[in-house]
């Protein structure tokens, strides 16, 4: 949680460890050593048998998409889940996984690529093939009649974001 920790990121209104002055005084993006305030309560050491690059978003896009679907899930179980895949593969794919772990009735994956469908597909996801000029996506109808009260916006697109935002289901 350092992005909250006014002490850990001073002045600058995120904290990235590693990429320089942009984000702190931290030391520079690919650099041999960098300073990390805190190390002992922030990091975590990698058991010797477990490669460090297989853990390489462990630290940012799981989180990410936890937060997406995690804390929504808590709070109405079982709920329906929209994902828009695309620019934000991981994260979208991710919050697949989680909202199915978590109990997700019914997690709707829509993408344009193949390849993330199928593995949307393998985590339980209901793989939605998106065509930019299908009807049902240019008048923005979602798959689930009335929309959902979970969504997740990861194309990173203006018209992924606008459907996604058409296919909330405000829950009182």
């Amino acid at each position: 949680m350092t992005t909250k920790c006014a002490a850990a990121r001073g002045d600058k209104p995120l904290a990235a460890f590693g990429f320089g002055q942009a984000f702190g005084r931290h030391g520079g993006m690919v650099s041999d050593a960098l300073r990390v305030p805190w190390a002992d309560a922030m990091l975590e050491r990698v058991p010797g048998e477990i490669d460090p690059l297989s853990l390489a978003s462990a630290s940012d896009n799981i989180p990410d998409a936890y937060r997406t679907v995690g804390p929504c899930l808590e709070r109405t179980p079982g709920a329906p889940v929209l994902v828009m895949g695309g620019a934000a593969k991981s994260i979208g794919l991710y919050a697949v996984g989680i909202a199915k772990a978590l109990g997700s009735s019914r997690v709707d994956y829509l993408d344009t690529d193949t390849g993330r469908l199928d593995l949307a597909e393998q985590m339980g996801g209901n793989p939605i093939q998106v065509e930019r000029s299908a009807s049902w996506y240019r008048k923005g109808t979602p798959p689930l009649h009335g929309g959902y009260p979970i969504t997740v916006e990861a194309s990173s697109s203006t018209a992924g974001l606008s459907y996604t935002l058409g296919a909330v289901r405000l829950v009182a």
